[in-house]
């Protein structure tokens, strides 16, 4: 009953694109209160501060450099876990610097793999096929050692605990 007494205010629409550009979110100039206010109302990004914006920009072109949203159902093909590696290392914006990406998808008799150079180092990951959905395997967060190449790069699965690893002498 008193619950709302507690509750910590959300941050107006102004504050969360504020926040977002400080934290190195790259906006462009369209995505103003007003262009987010004609896709979702004030009191929705009240109730989901920060993810309702990053989706909202995330979906619409043109989209930031380093924001992506995207829908998960979407392997289809030859190209499709491709894209979506290259896509996630232009939101490294160089930090990720892949090369020779290709990738294999067919979904009838559920292979897919997706291949790419990362520091002259050859990796190939086997994905998991489920109908037409991202293998969420391969929505990695990428951590560079200092000196990025110099010293490795760790690539990350979160969700799985798994982890490859190459250090680059």
């Amino acid at each position: 009953m008193l619950g709302h007494l507690f509750r910590k205010k959300s941050p107006s629409l102004t504050r969360q694109l504020e926040d977002l550009r400080a934290c190195g979110v790259k906006l462009f100039p369209s995505a103003t209160e007003e262009a987010l206010l004609a896709e979702c109302t004030q009191d929705e990004f009240a109730r989901e501060p920060y993810q309702l914006v990053l989706v909202t920009i995330g979906d619409a072109p043109p989209r930031p450099e380093n924001i992506w949203h995207f829908d998960t159902e979407c392997i289809e093909d030859h190209g499709d876990y491709a894209r979506i590696a290259k896509r996630f290392a232009g939101i490294a914006g160089g930090d990720f610097p892949l090369t020779d990406v290709h990738d294999f998808v067919n979904v009838e008799p559920r292979q897919a793999w997706v291949a790419f150079k990362l520091y002259c180092v050859d990796y190939c990951w086997t994905c998991k096929v489920d109908d037409d959905w991202v293998d969420s395997r391969i929505i990695f967060a990428v951590r560079l050692a200092p000196s990025g190449a110099q010293h490795g790069a760790t690539i990350h699965l979160p969700r799985f605990g798994a982890r490859l690893h190459h250090r680059v002498f």
